[in-house]
């Protein structure tokens, strides 16, 4: 009856077998799967994809990492080499044997003073500090004692350190 309505107001539109779902439908299943009795399989068949996949993921996070490795190894490589090109062009031009001086003007072991300028500076910078201070000495010694004899028994007293000649600078 709705089939026969006329009007322009509606269209009618089949609706089709209600107990049958439509092919978009979530209930929807072929028929050939509807008989499929082996659901274990099925189950079976889901987690070997599964594995499949996570096993893809492992192998392209492996390769990445492999990669990765081999840039790593590559840079560490070229860094070493730019490094022994350095030191080689050091050693040709004969820089770092010349800053191997030591802070002191001095031999550390023999305590001798080195044949330098430097050296001799040094030398002579102790010498005055060794001659200031028999300086000093001296003239404690004098002050001490105002007259150059013992006054109770009247023997001559001598000064015990004489005073030597003060060092001459370097040339």
């Amino acid at each position: 009856m709705l089939k026969a309505r006329r009007g322009n107001y509606h269209k009618y539109q089949e609706p089709g077998n209600p107990l049958v779902p439509e092919p978009t439908s979530p209930l929807y299943a072929p028929e050939a799967s509807r008989f499929n009795t082996d659901a274990a399989a099925e189950i079976r068949e889901q987690k070997l994809q599964a594995h499949q996949l996570q096993q893809k993921l492992f192998e392209e996070k492996r390769q990445k990492a492999v990669a990765s490795e081999q840039q790593r190894w590559q840079q560490m490589e070229e860094e070493r080499r730019r490094e022994e090109a350095r030191m080689q062009q050091v050693r040709e031009a004969g820089i770092r044997g010349k800053q191997n001086k030591s802070s002191e003007h001095f031999n550390i072991i023999s305590l001798s003073y080195h044949p330098t300028k430097e050296g001799k500076q040094l030398q002579y910078k102790d010498e005055v500090v060794r001659y200031r201070a028999q300086m000093r000495s001296q003239n404690l010694f004098n002050k001490s004692h105002s007259v150059s004899h013992n006054i109770i028994t009247g023997e001559a007293r001598y000064n015990p350190m004489p005073l030597p000649p003060a060092p001459a600078p370097p040339q």
